[in-house]
């Protein structure tokens, strides 16, 4: 079953023309799609200029932050697959890598002046880990909620003849609890 040059029947196609013309076209359309895509924006170290890498799905190339976790979890661990059979090798580097940067944290941290630590942990306490959405949601919250209490506290209100005489009403039954105390020699 072999043809010329001992290659072998199915082989054939792969080396006809029609092949090599269907296989140019989608590398020229390969390219293109690469060279027509979103540039990297991204400022080189050398000069100064943008990139112009191939941008990744962020607006970076690989070499400029196009890989770095994003969305829900990014700031969760990613952990190899363990089915992998190097699995095992990676996820003991990852392990010693994540103790490597405690320790370096924690040490960081140790030195730190009584304010750099304030000043640190107000920075963290402002960017929390999560959806962009949900920490804007949660600052237009904050906003609303201020605004709120901002405009209760600028209306002077008057309260309603009902809670004004459960209030008379409280304040007579405390001063009689009181006379009764005091009657009784209990002392509060």
């Amino acid at each position: 079953m072999s043809g010329p040059k001992g290659a072998p029947q199915l082989d054939r196609w792969r080396r006809s023309p029609e092949f090599r013309e269907i296989a140019r076209r989608q590398c020229q359309e390969m390219n293109k799609r690469h060279w027509e895509g979103p540039r990297c924006e991204a400022a080189k170290r050398s000069d100064g200029q943008p990139c112009q890498k191939p941008a990744m799905t962020n607006g970076r190339c690989h070499l400029h932050g196009g890989r770095t976790p994003s969305g829900e979890g990014w700031h969760k661990p990613r952990w190899p697959n363990r089915g992998a059979a190097d699995g095992m090798e990676k996820l003991d580097r990852k392990l010693k890598d994540q103790d490597r940067a405690a320790r370096k944290r924690a040490k960081r941290l140790a030195a730190m002046t009584p304010d750099e630590r304030e000043r640190h942990e107000n920075w963290h306490k402002a960017r929390r880990p999560g959806a962009a959405a949900a920490r804007q949601r949660a600052r237009d919250e904050r906003r609303q909620n201020a605004e709120f209490r901002e405009r209760m506290a600028a209306q002077p209100h008057a309260p309603s003849p009902e809670l004004q005489a459960i209030t008379d009403e409280l304040m007579n039954l405390r001063q009689r609890l009181a006379e009764i105390q005091t009657d009784k020699g209990v002392f509060s």
